[in-house]
């Protein structure tokens, strides 16, 4: 049985669904509750079946925060939370997201995810924001991971 054959499996959907519950069907970065949620894995074993894992091992990521974190999971960043915000002139949604740094701290990463071509840009990695709001969020997270 490959991968996406795995995620069709019944097994999978069971926990799929007790993951959603147990997050309050809710992005835990953004806290949008409309948007299609995504499980995401925090880490993979070769040969082991998705419903095989933890539940710690599972967060709800909407799908615009589940593409950042797995655009941004190679430099060993750990999300903290994030927002989004929708430009109807460009369609394209504006994601900021604060990660936990082992480096530098507290960043913030700034991404497009276009609705027409469906892919996702990565504007910058930067300590403090030029964005309206951020520095909010920023004083959220430091609360968060206090």
């Amino acid at each position: 049985m490959n991968y996406a054959e795995q995620l069709k499996s019944p097994m999978w959907q069971k926990k799929r669904l007790e993951i959603l519950q147990r997050d309050n069907f809710t992005c835990l970065l953004c806290s949008d509750t409309e948007t299609e949620l995504h499980i995401h894995h925090k880490e993979y074993k070769s040969g082991k079946k998705p419903w095989e894992y933890e539940y710690s091992n599972f967060q709800t990521f909407c799908k615009y925060c589940h593409c950042v974190v797995e655009d941004l999971k190679d430099k060993k960043l750990t999300p903290v939370i994030s927002s989004k915000e929708y430009d109807e002139s460009l369609k394209c949604f504006r994601i900021s997201t604060i990660f936990n740094s082992p480096t530098y701290g507290l960043v913030v990463a700034i991404h497009f995810y276009s609705e027409i071509t469906k892919e996702l840009l990565l504007v910058t990695i930067i300590e403090k924001s030029p964005f309206k709001g951020i520095d909010k969020l920023f004083l959220h997270a430091e609360k968060l991971i206090a």
